[in-house]
């Protein structure tokens, strides 16, 4: 279930497209060049410490008390920096899906549904989705062959193998739990600007369209 639209207001110049050879969301290729490089590190480290460790095999394989030499310095300095750059690689420098060199003249609205009602929607979808066939449908679609990307649909499994009471609970409770993970999400953009939805949707429609034209942001609850 989704929580929140973008509404975006660009240029009608031509653009260069924003994704590109190289890119990621969250690091281009010296991101997985530094991965690689740090695990590397990692492992001449510890096989620098190897010789060392054989010697202390008469010693019941303990270094305590052995001598330092140039290859274990140069092995534990491998091995703090190696983890430090591999560590360095997974961590997102900015946040770049909706903001930074990605963002477009954009107003980025958010449509906010209190607990209650959205818990309250839920369940009724899922009671609906029941209503108009969604057991054959999965039935049908598990007749042939399912990807691995549509296997992961909330409530695939439960449907298939569960009573249709304890299956609707089942999938109400999941989705319950996305939409507040969704939400969490949502808060976290920059610059969103959260709109009450619930209500009807001609005047959340209407507020979201005054926004976009005045390109004024209402403060963040």
């Amino acid at each position: 279930m989704a929580t929140g639209t973008p509404v975006a207001n660009s240029s009608r110049k031509q653009r260069e497209p924003n994704f590109k050879p190289g890119t990621s969301l969250f690091g281009g290729w010296h991101k997985v060049v530094a991965f690689w490089c740090g695990s590397a590190m990692v492992a001449i480290g510890v096989a620098l410490h190897l010789p060392m460790f054989w010697m202390g095999r008469h010693n019941g394989f303990r270094l305590a008390g052995m001598p330092m030499e140039w290859d274990m310095w140069l092995g534990m300095a491998l091995i703090i920096g190696g983890c430090a750059l591999a560590g360095w690689s997974l961590v997102p420098s900015t946040e770049r899906l909706f903001g930074g060199s990605w963002r477009q003249p954009t107003l980025l609205v958010g449509l906010d549904v209190p607990k209650p009602e959205l818990d309250r929607r839920i369940e009724e979808r899922t009671r609906r989705m029941f209503e108009f066939g969604v057991e054959a449908e999965v039935r049908n679609a598990l007749r042939g062959e399912v990807s691995a990307t549509a296997r992961k649909i909330i409530g695939l499994d439960e449907v298939a193998t569960l009573p249709r009471e304890e299956a609707i609970e089942t999938l109400t409770v999941r989705t319950r739990r996305y939409a507040a993970y969704q939400r969490k999400w949502l808060r976290r953009l920059e610059g969103l600007v959260m709109v009450a939805a619930d209500r009807p949707p001609e005047e959340t429609a209407a507020e979201i369209v005054a926004l976009a034209r005045t390109r004024e942001h209402l403060p963040r609850p």
